[in-house]
């Protein structure tokens, strides 16, 4: 009995351990590796060999080695299934970031801000959709 106790302990141990550098790295805006269990930027190369990134797992803190499949200068991020470039996939005003999973999303660029009321981007310090002499 004595010795299902020390495994199941050290298992915890274990488990908490790895959950202690998960939060570390998180802190940071890092993820865990379990590969090397070391701190890494999403979408880095990471402990990852050639060819390969280190995305997010979904629902965790920690990452995994995948193939970047959008190589490409011209066209570097995965959006809509399809290697896109940073502008001209988004509506205007806006751009393809990457998230940390490795996948495209458009949102504002810099100097302007999303309205929700038209679902466009305006940018700061105009009027955009505000009425008068009031600046968005």
């Amino acid at each position: 009995m004595k010795s299902l106790t020390r495994r199941s302990t050290g298992r915890t141990s274990c488990l908490e351990e790895t959950r202690r550098r998960q939060k570390n790295c998180r802190k940071k805006g890092l993820l865990l590796s379990v590969k090397d269990r070391k701190c890494h930027a999403p979408t880095s190369q990471g402990p990852c060999n050639n060819g390969e990134w280190f995305v997010a797992v979904k629902r965790k803190l920690e990452g995994f080695c995948k193939r970047n499949e959008c190589t490409s200068e011209e066209k570097p991020i995965m959006f809509n299934r399809t290697c896109s470039a940073l502008y001209g996939s988004c509506p205007q005003s806006s751009r393809l970031y990457l998230n940390k999973r490795g996948k495209g999303f458009c949102d504002c660029e810099d100097g302007f801000s999303f309205n929700i009321a038209d679902s466009t981007c305006h940018r700061e310090h105009l009027q955009g959709p505000c009425a008068g002499t009031k600046a968005w």
